[in-house]
């Protein structure tokens, strides 16, 4: 029995994870996310000047995600709808002079883009993409300022190679060691891992908003159904279903294997309306009025791109994103008032290093190390130039199928050059959280 067990583990972890090419996903997922915050902060100085400023804030974020992979097209949708009301109060005091002021803002953003690749011969594809952003903020009769930015896009290209999502696959190591490690199992070997793999890409496929009990209990007997056929027999029912239930439930879908390179092109038009109280001197004295700035322009945008995904084994992945991106002003007018900084040519330089953990389908630990050089030539201006780096790092483990306990840190150092000047900036924001999905 030992040595049957010994046997059986070192087929599900000989299994190599970057083979697996069931290209039949076609997934979709609907995101809630409901938040409610409020800080304050007092700062005493002496009895002639001390401040006081409160923050509340109440936000709403949704988003739907389709992704489907076949044979000759692979396709990512995006589309995400935010909204953040912000209520901020102020006060002073200062050489006993009193001041105040309330700020009440209502930010809106409606986000879509669409990727589509067509895939030929020897893995040579062609791209497609287009996409929109918009933020909205109204003004309000105690706020001081609003904006209304819009941006569309879209682009054409060319590529050679393929990523392959394998998050199923891993989720099928994860079902078979749990089923070893319990003793339902003694003997899956790797034709029988991928059958398996499949089985849960086409569970995964019937899941959207219909992910109710009876849903579940769909999704499971499927999966139950293929374990039979590769021979795995329930011993013991209440865990057998358990393994399944928990490993199908809390899969982590960036897991990925392949490599990819890129190169397209196209245009972006954006346009910028911004409100804002300003002054102006009359008869020996200030007027204070409201007026609105608006520059429209169109961008010409060019970008090669590769990235490479390896997975090391079934806990483990590393990758490499390699990125170059020129953009040049076709077009650009600035109504009301003129600006001396106007972007004309700007070539990015990208560098992302990744790395995944993933112990189990509960749990995941992520970083990333990217670095970044960016260039302008401003139209009227001189050269500047900006580096930056930094420590992307986040760990997520599911208490249950609705709560999640989630680390966030996001560390970034940058240093810019602007003719003669430098500055340098760095900033960092850790967060701990409990998440709760609604649905």
């Amino acid at each position: 029995m030992l040595i049957s067990i010994f046997t059986t583990k070192i087929h599900a972890q000989s299994y190599d994870l970057n083979t697996f090419k069931f290209r039949y996903q076609n997934y979709r997922f609907l995101n809630t996310d409901f938040s409610l915050s409020g800080n304050s902060n007092r700062n005493i100085y002496d009895n002639n000047f001390n401040t006081f400023d409160s923050k509340k804030s109440l936000s709403n974020y949704i988003s739907y995600i389709r992704t489907k992979s076949k044979d000759k097209v692979q396709l990512i949708e995006n589309l995400s709808v935010s909204t953040n009301f912000l209520y901020s109060r102020y006060s002073g005091h200062f050489d006993q002079t009193d001041s105040s002021k309330r700020t009440v803002n209502l930010v809106n953003n409606i986000f879509y883009s669409f990727s589509k690749n067509l895939y030929t011969k020897n893995l040579n594809f062609k791209i497609l993409e287009f996409g929109f952003n918009s933020y909205l903020n109204p003004k309000f009769k105690s706020t001081d300022y609003n904006t209304n930015n819009y941006n569309l896009y879209f682009n054409f290209g060319i590529g050679k190679g393929r990523i392959e999502n394998v998050s199923d696959a891993v989720t099928a190591i994860f079902i078979v060691k749990d089923l070893i490690s319990k003793g339902i199992s003694t003997e899956i070997d790797s034709s029988k891992i991928e059958k398996l793999a499949s089985g849960v890409v086409e569970a995964r496929n019937r899941r959207f908003l219909n992910d109710y009990r009876y849903q579940y209990i769909d999704q499971i007997s499927l999966l139950d159904s293929i374990c039979k056929t590769i021979g795995i027999q329930q011993f013991n029912s209440l865990k057998y279903f358990n393994i399944l239930y928990d490993n199908l439930i809390f899969t982590d879908y960036s897991r990925e294997t392949g490599g990819k390179l890129e190169f397209k092109g196209g245009l972006e038009g954006l346009s910028n309306r911004i409100g804002y109280y300003d002054y102006k001197t009359f008869e020996n004295s200030f007027i204070k009025y409201f007026r609105h700035d608006f520059d429209y322009g169109i961008n010409l945008n060019l970008s090669s791109r590769y990235r490479n995904v390896h997975q090391i084994n079934s806990q483990q992945q590393r990758g490499h994103l390699f990125e170059i991106n020129y953009r040049k002003n076709l077009l650009y007018e600035y109504l009301i008032r003129k600006s001396e900084s106007l972007m004309d040519h700007n070539l990015e330089f990208h560098y992302n290093f990744e790395f995944i953990v993933q112990p189990n389908t509960r749990t995941f630990f992520k970083f990333h190390l990217p670095m970044y050089l960016n260039i302008i030539r401003p139209k009227y201006d001189i050269l500047r130039k900006n580096l930056q780096t930094g420590l992307y790092a986040e760990a997520n483990y599911f208490i249950s199928r609705k709560t999640s306990l989630n680390c966030y840190l996001n560390y970034r150092f940058s240093k810019s050059f602007i003719g003669d000047d430098k500055l340098q900036f760095s900033n960092s924001i850790f967060r701990v959280s409990i998440n709760h999905s609604i649905f």
